[in-house]
């Protein structure tokens, strides 16, 4: 998974599969069409690993060469699964749905995150005015009414830091 699709990073990570997959037996194979094409098949140390395991690394290494392994994509950014490439362009995500998924979320996220701090510039300016003109009652109330947030809001944004309250 840590490597994706770079070979020499698996390699580096797992020497038992780097092993396995270096040594072998190349042999000719007719086609369909009958044109000639190139077989591989890995040779294993004998009683190194347990039969399941010996066959596993086998098919992972004639997997690695098959040409419709470059067709491999994955893991998705948004789901973490593996895929296969419809086009050459996808390259991030499994299917559109993620795509858009992943990418409207984001958006979502920057859009609110700029109406917070249009909100809080919003709420510390009629905090200022307060202050200025040194208005009597309740500073919270009025803050509120003249910003539009709740005072639920407007405690939770002193409380955090991101407000300053009036002097005095």
């Amino acid at each position: 998974m840590a490597s994706g699709s770079n070979l020499l990073k698996l390699f580096k990570s797992d020497q038992d599969i780097q092993e396995s997959c270096t040594r072998g037996k190349t042999f000719l194979v007719p086609t369909r069409e009958g044109a000639p094409a190139l077989g591989w098949m890995p040779e294993l140390p004998p009683n190194k690993h347990t039969a399941p395991k010996r066959g596993a690394l086998a098919m992972f290494a004639q997997f690695l060469l098959n040409p419709l392994a470059l067709k491999l994509g994955g893991p998705c950014s948004r789901c973490r699964r593996y895929y296969v490439k419809n086009t050459s362009r996808q390259k991030v995500y499994c299917s559109t749905k993620c795509g858009t998924g992943q990418t409207a979320l984001t958006s979502i996220q920057r859009r609110r995150q700029a109406e917070t701090v249009a909100k809080i510039a919003r709420v510390q300016r009629v905090i200022d005015e307060y202050t200025r003109t040194r208005s009597r009652g309740d500073w919270q109330l009025s803050t509120c009414r003249a910003a539009g947030v709740t005072q639920k809001w407007l405690t939770r944004a002193l409380n955090a830091g991101r407000l300053s309250p009036p002097m005095g």
